[in-house]
């Protein structure tokens, strides 16, 4: 499980830093893809060593609004005191993920003017 959420984490600050660089291709939509079934997956797998199995529809609500629907998943999992914890915990690790790499990248490449507004 460890080297799963490992490889999302890498994918997702590839995902970020690419935005930076490139424009949007069809290899940006298999990469999303890939994020967004990983996701899905951790939160099943996740879900049946809780005890705690997902109904048949939540896997692709996952799918397809994971940001938003994982804070929920946790808190529904491990209840208000430590889903509350990770869910916070979670939305300042997908900051930074998103974040630093795509500044990172676009700084590498596109120097200091990258940060300037038109």
């Amino acid at each position: 499980m460890s080297i799963t959420l490992t490889c999302l984490v890498l994918l997702l600050a590839l995902a970020s830093a690419r935005t930076a660089i490139v424009a949007a291709g069809p290899i940006d939509l298999l990469l999303n893809v890939v994020i967004n079934c990983g996701v899905a997956w951790v939160c099943m797998f996740d879900a049946r060593v809780l005890g705690k199995p997902l109904p048949a529809l939540i896997p692709l609500v996952l799918f397809l609004t994971w940001p938003l629907s994982i804070p929920v998943y946790l808190i529904w999992s491990r209840g208000w005191r430590r889903g509350g914890v990770r869910s916070v915990a979670y939305a300042i690790v997908l900051v930074l993920l998103l974040g630093v790499p795509y500044a990172i990248a676009g700084y590498l490449v596109h120097g200091a003017a990258f940060f300037e507004t038109v």
